[in-house]
């Protein structure tokens, strides 16, 4: 059982302690944790709250807590007193949708608790603890990640800023560029016409230098033609020519064996003359003449090969006349 006192008025300054139904005490801590914890559902119906660790009250005694919510979670079955914030998430629960709730104030005797009712709320609640703190220490991550991603966030904001600035002066730069362009564009303009006559006059001169370039390589292309012909021309005379030196060379060779043949013939000849007048000299001397007639022979040519000389070099001189009448390439 609980020591029973009266409802009192807690002081800021006043600490306390929790004692849960286990035994197992927290505290001392000031009271606006306490009431926290009240909110937070971390005080159970059936523990009891000291200021000075000797008078141990239930929460419900202390009004300050709000801890006078009953929650019927069935007919005849009733969970409290907690906070109401306590009564929000137990009618999230699907379980509870249909529960009915009651202020404490409101009641005319005191509600029984249900001891087994009691732990298993609260092992509930541990549990819902336990998520709170790791939601609690998710919350804080994500608050580093915040304050990380803020911190990240102003340096790119000084970055973007001084982006801007540079941005905004190539801007200004570029549009006084632009602005000089259109003031040269504006000068070519003025000028385009001329350029245009110069090149009208380019044009003309470069159809009249195609018309020339064609002609000039119709002319070439007759002259190629022409000068195919005349190679073909001086090739077939050259080899014509050809031919008839070879012809004119068997006849030479022809001519120069007959002259053999009457070399040959002519020495005989003065031989046989030679012995002929040798003989003729000896039947003259033998004969008895007179002595003042004198033996003369007769006249004949002094030699054979005189006159066949001649008759070679004629030959030879004929020869090389009608070879001088043509000219070989």
């Amino acid at each position: 059982m609980h020591d029973e006192e009266p409802a009192l008025k807690p002081q800021a300054s006043t600490l306390w302690t929790v004692r849960t139904g286990a035994g197992q005490v927290f505290g001392p801590v000031a009271f606006d944790v306490l009431k926290s914890w009240a909110a937070e559902g971390r005080i159970a119906p059936d523990y009891q709250l000291s200021y000075n660790e000797v008078t141990w009250l239930p929460p419900s005694a202390v009004p300050e807590l709000a801890m006078d919510w009953v929650v019927e979670l069935e007919l005849g079955r009733f969970f409290g007193p907690i906070h109401r914030h306590t009564v929000d998430e137990m009618l999230r629960d699907p379980r509870y949708r249909k529960a009915r709730v009651f202020q404490q104030a409101a009641a005319e005797s005191p509600v029984p608790v249900d001891t087994e009712q009691v732990q298993e709320l609260e092992r509930q609640l541990a549990q819902e603890r336990q998520a709170i703190e790791s939601l609690k220490l998710e919350q804080g991550r994500l608050a580093d990640a915040l304050s990380a991603s803020q911190k990240e966030a102003e340096e790119l904001r000084g970055q973007i800023d001084g982006s801007v600035e540079s941005v905004q002066t190539e801007v200004r730069q570029l549009t006084e560029a632009n602005a000089a362009l259109i003031a040269e564009n504006e000068s070519l303009r003025r000028q385009g016409q001329a350029v245009v006559d110069v090149e009208q006059v380019m044009k003309q001169k470069q159809e009249q230098l195609a018309d020339t370039l064609a002609k000039a390589e119709q002319e070439a292309g007759e002259l190629r033609r022409r000068l195919d012909a005349a190679a073909e021309s001086a090739q077939a005379e050259a080899q014509r020519l050809l031919e008839q030196n070879g012809t004119l060379t068997a006849e030479l060779d022809r001519l120069l064996q007959q002259c053999d043949e009457l070399k040959q013939t002519c020495a005989e000849r003065d031989a046989q003359i030679s012995d002929l007048d040798s003989r003729l000299i000896a039947h003259l001397s033998n004969l008895e003449v007179i002595h003042d007639i004198e033996v003369v022979a007769p006249e004949r040519p002094s030699s054979s090969q005189e006159g066949l000389g001649t008759l070679e070099e004629q030959l030879q001189r004929e020869i090389f006349a009608s070879q001088g009448k043509k000219s070989f390439f």
